[in-house]
């Protein structure tokens, strides 16, 4: 690996990571601003899910791991627990990646919606485990319009996604060729 590559992948890395970021500020300050009290989309679910599908699994653990410390100063959730419910999803995504997979924004929508509606239990299985005090209630109508919005936010991301990647020349894996649709 030169230095070229190597300066490639690092910003690769570093892209999403400030992709992360802004998701995360996105959903927990600027959603409230803009829209209220409404349910908010998991805009950071979006980074995870593109690392489940287009990584390895060495990365995507990393991702999860970078992106528990990131989404940590913008929740109440225990760290424990972040880490819990990240890890939890992208064993569950990558592993709906070896049993089902097609190329483009569509199964990347999927995804997303995947971990939106798996999230809830992941943290309240893990608050069972983890916590003290189960911290976890579940509500219906919240984790409906948060799956959906969700879903839906994976459209415009997967472009940025993609874009990303053809610039910083990360080549996506043989089965992952695919564009916008």
């Amino acid at each position: 690996m030169n230095l070229r590559t190597l300066t490639l992948r690092l910003g690769n890395y570093g892209f999403f990571w400030i992709c992360a970021i802004a998701l995360t500020a996105f959903q927990s300050a600027l959603w409230l601003q803009l829209f209220g009290y409404t349910s908010s989309p998991y805009a950071w679910i979006t980074v995870l899910a593109f690392w489940s599908i287009y990584r390895s699994a060495v990365e995507g653990l990393a991702m999860a791991y970078l992106l528990t410390l990131t989404v940590a100063p913008f929740t109440a959730m225990s760290l424990d627990l972040i880490l819990f419910s990240h890890v939890f999803l992208f064993f569950c995504s990558y592993m709906l990646r070896q049993r089902i997979y097609w190329t483009g924004a569509t199964y990347f929508m999927l995804v997303c919606g995947f971990m939106a509606m798996l999230l809830p239990f992941a943290h309240l299985v893990g608050s069972w485990v983890l916590d003290d005090a189960e911290s976890a209630n579940f509500l219906f109508f919240e984790w409906i319009m948060r799956t959906l919005l969700t879903t839906l936010m994976g459209l415009p991301v997967y472009s940025l996604f993609v874009w990303l990647d053809r610039f910083t020349k990360k080549p996506l894996p043989q089965e992952a060729r695919g564009d916008l649709l």
